[in-house]
């Protein structure tokens, strides 16, 4: 059910709500409340606040998959098989990992929207979201720890173990900004943006455990250790700009977009901080020109990161797999490969 008015000239309101039945979750009602004020013709503020509600989904109950990765042993990395078992399987239950539950999240946000020129529009946003019983994938239960392998001892093909469960609770706050410009000039017109985002993701509360295992230094928090609440807290940029231009006149037109990434970091070890990787901020450019000689045919060249801009270096030679992982395929924001350059032609018929 949606309902919205206008209650006056100035003055716009939003209530929604929605109720769900699930045969295995039961009954459930999110509801949200939004609100915008005309103060002006060139601002106006808003604000809404709402609830949510996230069933697992089939792919998160029933994942499953086995597979190799690396674990270090002496300062050399040795193969391992890995696997993930279904939420409800005969495993996770051995384990004590419970049964998956929905997640429930309240979600507020305000902002304004100005024309501050006739020419120029600038609308900020900001958020606050907070995550209860999250679905995430686990730590790794690994057979080198004499606890779990006395529970995982009749899988000898498997040498760490891990589940998709509700182990945390998150905050997530952030800041939208985005300034638009619009110029045109007989047959020429050019568009300026400048979008910037500032986000910050906090694990609060407890963190899910299992009483399967002692609560010892050697099991603490294995259901989500300090590798991956460094994933959910700093695997991701805090920041990031992106600056574009696009300029067109007559059949030809040129578009140059900056991209700027912030700071990130990842651990490899929850019990050797020597091994925590940070890599720092990086800013990729784009480039294209097009050519429209028909209406119904235009040509365009360009590149993407034009300027051949990689990630750092992963520092820690324990790290990089004996050279063969020499970047992060975890705290990345962006590809390895550097930069690309195309050509297309696009037809309108």
């Amino acid at each position: 059910v949606d309902l919205e008015s206008d209650l006056n000239d100035h003055f716009l309101i939003n209530m929604a709500a929605r109720f769900e039945n699930y045969n295995d979750y039961g009954n459930n009602l999110a509801s949200k409340l939004a609100m915008r004020y005309k103060i002006s013709s060139a601002f106006s503020v808003r604000g809404s606040v709402s609830s949510g509600f996230h069933a697992p989904a089939l792919q998160q109950i029933y994942l499953t998959s086995t597979g190799s990765s690396w674990k270090n042993i002496g300062g050399i990395n040795v193969p391992v098989k890995t696997g993930i078992f279904r939420n409800n399987s005969d495993v996770a239950q051995v384990f004590g990992v419970k049964r998956l539950r929905p997640e429930k999240a309240i979600n507020m946000s305000g902002g304004f929207t100005s024309t501050l020129l006739p020419h120029i529009n600038v609308t900020v946003d900001a958020y606050w979201i907070e995550i209860k019983n999250r679905i995430v994938l686990s730590g790794m239960f690994d057979k080198g720890n004499p606890y779990v392998n006395s529970i995982i001892k009749n899988r000898p093909d498997i040498d760490q173990v891990q589940f998709v469960t509700n182990a945390i609770n998150t905050k997530t706050r952030g800041i939208d900004i985005v300034m638009n410009g619009n110029w045109k000039f007989k047959k020429s017109s050019l568009q300026l943006t400048m979008a910037v985002n500032f986000t910050r993701t906090d694990l609060f509360g407890l963190i899910q455990s299992t009483d399967k295992l002692p609560g010892d230094s050697l099991n603490t928090n294995t259901l989500f250790n300090r590798e991956e609440r460094e994933k959910i807290e700093h695997g991701q940029p805090a920041s990031k700009i992106i600056v574009s231009g696009n300029y067109n006149s007559g059949k030809m037109g040129i578009l140059i977009r900056s991209t700027r990434f912030g700071k990130t970091s990842v651990v490899f070890s929850s019990d050797d901080q020597s091994r925590d990787e940070f890599f720092s901020e990086k800013i990729l450019t784009d480039v294209s020109i097009n050519y429209t000689p028909k209406k119904w045919l235009t040509i365009t060249a360009g590149a993407n990161n034009i300027f051949d801009v990689y990630p750092d270096l992963v520092k820690n030679s324990i790290n990089k797999n004996q050279g063969i992982l020499i970047y992060s395929v975890q705290a990345t924001p962006f590809g390895y490969n550097g930069g690309n350059y195309f050509m297309s032609m696009a037809f309108n018929l």
